[in-house]
Parts: C-alpha cells; sequence; structure tokens
C-alpha cells in the first residue's frame, strides 16, 4: 500500500527476489477494499509514513473487509540503516513487558507461575504450528499480558503492530474470531484452567484429549489440539533432565513454615510444602508430585491411615515413601500404621537428626532404583528443532550430545540461551547449522553447570530460523540429485 508508483515497483522487485511471487501494489485504502473483495492476502505491507498505524484510513474500510496481518516500512530509514531489525525490536518489547509483569507478580508465586506456563506454553504451539516471528510474538505477549492487573493495564496503553485485543477476546467470542493466534490462546487456557480443576488428569493424554476435544471440536483447531497434545508430551519427556531438590510433603493441621522442623528440612536441601489436610495434599500430589510424605494421623475429614492407604493402592502414588509423625497414643498404633502402608511412624516431638538420617536413608534408596540423570532418544521420534523450542523455552541448563553415523556433536543451552554448538573441528553457528539437518540418529540431553566459552550470539529464534531454512535447502538439492 503505497500511493508512489516508482518507489512501490521498487519494493515489488526487492520482494519478488526474495522469493515472495504473489506481491500486489494498491494505491489507496481503497484499492486494498477491491483487492480483498476479490482474494485473500497473508499480510498488508503498508508505506508508514503515509499510512499511520491506528490512524483513521484504517476505521474506514476494516468496515468492509477483514485486514489480514498488517506491517508497516519506512523506506528512507530502511535504506539508510537506521532501521532496528524486527528481531531486535520484538525481543526488547517482549523482554520489557516480562519483567515488568514478572516484577508486579513477585509477591504471588502461584500466580507468577501460571504466567510462566501459559507464556511457554503459548510460545511452544506457536512454534510447533509453523507460524511465523510475528504471530508467535503476538501470541506470547498476549500471555504476558493477560496476567494479573499490571498486564491488563499495559494493554491499554501499549501500541502493537499484532492486533493484541483481537488475540484476548473474550472466550465466548473465540468462535467468531478465525485468527489462529486466538485459538492457540483459548486452548491453552483452557488447559490451564483443567489442569487447575482437575490435576488428576493434567498428564493423561488421552483424558486431555477428550476434555478439551469437546470444546475444540473444528477440523482446524483439532490440528491445534494434536499439535498441542505433542508438546504436551515433549515436554513431560524433556523435564525429566532436570536435578531438582527431593520435594517433603507434610500434611499436617498445625504445619507451620516457621518450625524446628521444616527449617531443618529446609537447610538439608529439601523443598517442603505443607498441607493442613489429605484432600489438598492429594491434588498437590496428582499435580506436582511429591518425593516423600510425613503425615499426622489425626486429619480434618479422614484418618490419615485412610489417606495413606489410599496413596499406597494407586499405581501412581505407590512408590512414595510414607511417614507418619503424630502426637496420639495407642499400644497398636505404630503396627496400625505400618499395616496400612507406611514405611515408618515417628512420635512428636521427633528427634531432628533421626529424622534426617531416615529421610536420607530412605530417599538414598528411592533414587538408586530410578534411571540415572540425563535422557536419551531417537531423532526420528523427536526432531532437534522440537528439542530445542522445549528446551530454550524452558530456561533449561543443558548439553545436548548428539550422534548420526559415527558423526558426534554438542549443542550447550544456558539459561534458555544456545551459546556454543560443535561438530567435529566446526564451531558455533556453522555447527550449529550442520546439526539442524540432521533428520536421524541418536541425542542425549544432561544437566549441566560448567559451559565452554560462549560461540553463538544470535538468539534462538533466528538460528531455528536459518537452520529450518538450510536444512530445506539441503533437501532441495538431494531431491534434485534423486
Amino acid at each position: 500500500l503505497d500511493p508512489d508508483l516508482d518507489r512501490s515497483r521498487a519494493l515489488m522487485t526487492l520482494l519478488r527476489r526474495e522469493g515472495l511471487q504473489n506481491v500486489k501494489w494498491v494505491a489507496s485504502p481503497g484499492d486494498v477494499v477491491n483487492s480483498l473483495s476479490e482474494g485473500s492476502f497473508d499480510m498488508l505491507l503498508a508505506n508508514g509514513r503515509v499510512f499511520k498505524p491506528r490512524g483513521s484510513w484504517l476505521k474506514d474500510i476494516t468496515k468492509e473487509v477483514e485486514l489480514p496481518h498488517i506491517s508497516y516500512y519506512h523506506l528512507m530509514s530502511l535504506l539508510l540503516g537506521q532501521e532496528h531489525p524486527y528481531n531486535q525490536m520484538s525481543e526488547a518489547l517482549i523482554s520489557l513487558i516480562a519483567f515488568l509483569v514478572r516484577k508486579s507478580l513477585k509477591n504471588d508465586h502461584n500466580q507468577l507461575q501460571e504466567a510462566l506456563t501459559r507464556v511457554r506454553y503459548c510460545k511452544l504451539l506457536s512454534l510447533r504450528l509453523g507460524l511465523p516471528p510475528s504471530q508467535v510474538d503476538g501470541v506470547v505477549l498476549a500471555a504476558w499480558l493477560y496476567s494479573g492487573g499490571l498486564g491488563k493495564q499495559l494493554l491499554r496503553h501499549v501500541i502493537t503492530p499484532y492486533g493484541l485485543e483481537e488475540i484476548l477476546k473474550p472466550e465466548k467470542d473465540a468462535g467468531k474470531n478465525k485468527r489462529i493466534e486466538a485459538d492457540i490462546f483459548n486452548l491453552v487456557n483452557t488447559y490451564l484452567l483443567v489442569k487447575k480443576k482437575r490435576p488428576e488428569v493434567a498428564s493423561d493424554i488421552d483424558q486431555i484429549r477428550k476434555l478439551l476435544g469437546q470444546k475444540f471440536a473444528s477440523p482446524e483447531n483439532k490440528v491445534i489440539l494434536e499439535a498441542f497434545l505433542n508438546v504436551i508430551k515433549d515436554e513431560e519427556f524433556l523435564n525429566k533432565v532436570d536435578q531438582v531438590a527431593p520435594r517433603i510433603l507434610i500434611v499436617d493441621p498445625e504445619y507451620s513454615r516457621d518450625s524446628s522442623m521444616v527449617l531443618r528440612l529446609s537447610n538439608d536441601g529439601y523443598e517442603v510444602e505443607g498441607m493442613p489436610d489429605a484432600s489438598k495434599a492429594v491434588k498437590i500430589i496428582l499435580r506436582s508430585g511429591a518425593d516423600l510424605v510425613i503425615s499426622e494421623i489425626n486429619l480434618p475429614g479422614t484418618d490419615g491411615r485412610r489417606f495413606c492407604r489410599a496413596l499406597k493402592e494407586n499405581s501412581r502414588t505407590a512408590h512414595i515413601p510414607f511417614f507418619f509423625l503424630t502426637s496420639e497414643e495407642g499400644e497398636r498404633l505404630a503396627a496400625e500404621c505400618l499395616e496400612s502402608g507406611a514405611d515408618d511412624f515417628l512420635k512428636k516431638p521427633v528427634d531432628l537428626e533421626l529424622l534426617s538420617l531416615k529421610i536420607q536413608r530412605i530417599l538414598s534408596v528411592k533414587a538408586s532404583k530410578e534411571p540415572k540423570k540425563g535422557i536419551a532418544g531417537s531423532l526420528t521420534e523427536m526432531n532437534t528443532t522440537d528439542i530445542i523450542q522445549s528446551l530454550t523455552a524452558g530456561d533449561k541448563d543443558v548439553e545436548i550430545n548428539l550422534e548420526r553415523k559415527g558423526e558426534k556433536g554438542q549443542i550447550h543451552i544456558q539459561q534458555g540461551e544456545i551459546i556454543h554448538a560443535g561438530i567435529g573441528s566446526l564451531k558455533g553457528e556453522e555447527a550449529f547449522y550442520r546439526l539442524m539437518t540432521w533428520e536421524d540418529g541418536e541425542f542425549e540431553i544432561v544437566p549441566c553447570s560448567e559451559f565452554p566459552s560462549r560461540t553463538i550470539q544470535s538468539s534462538t529464534m533466528s538460528l531455528l530460523m536459518e537452520g529450518a531454512r538450510l536444512a530445506d535447502e539441503e533437501g532441495d538439492d538431494e531431491g534434485e540429485l534423486l
């Protein structure tokens, strides 16, 4: 969209040289309406000096047609090298919004974790569906701005080209909204709501498919849903690579974060959480897991022995060690507790040194029976792109070891950033792009705390886009040879 014919011819020539063959010039908003009435377009590229973002010209034509994504250009500053690359501008904007929202939620741990999860899933699903960077960024920004009161305030004051209001429409209007970004956002939000209300089905892919499939039943949404289920499965698999502190859940109506026992266990390196009753404890265990449960016998609404028996009879929780720590008295109390499936029985006030030793012993035995750290698999089942997207979105510290036909390579990710790649004598981005072309072979992912010197400076998005382009070119070359 540019009123100047000569300038438009120059731009169309450049775009066609870059491989975009279906380019049409329009000189006025009226021409935009006529062209969109005759056919569909993926983008409207507008002269930003003549047609201002959110200007009156937009209001006039949106009454007649539905516009595609709009991008604005300023040709003089672009030719003089004064225009910042898109990826730098988008990264700066997203980083700023993320910083502000994180800061506003720093005292609300649950809401912050929910926001981080929403952002991660929105980004991973958008990437898995192959959306262009501008659409991925739109979904990610929408996910950040949906979180907390500050996000909604920022939405009213921050002007972006992403059409965030359309992505963040109320759920009741989702059926009328044909934008795939809105479908992604609504699907992720629905999943998080299901996960909160029914934590017991959060990791059951068949149940999630059934529950979400009732709401997202159109053919287009089924494709998005299946892609999202793959994201969830990959995340569950890749999360096994983390080395996390053992998690102890204390179930006691008198639980206190300041008690000597909690302080001692925290100082021993355990993550300690408390619940006042068994029903809330079960929800936590099913949603987040636990490495050890320490429970009182007398619990609101139930008996601790019944609670223990229920955990031990469930295949998903039977492996969790269970200690009773009680102030109750009774001649056969200890025997009854052990008969219910408990691994140990202790009386209050507890000897902290003895408790610490017992916990160390039972958790070390449990750890010896579990697989060693790290995970491995085949690149034919999970490709390099999906692995890297999940690990970077999760801010992981890992080393990825790749092997194919005797060749070995490594990719290092630190705090979610790709910092190094190597294969043979190749280092840095050249090595990374070489590894990205591998469609078969084996991978191993292990936690990493010591990293090599940084050899890669580019962002993850630009690395993956260039890697995908080179992989496509290599595939085309092989096709020509065949």
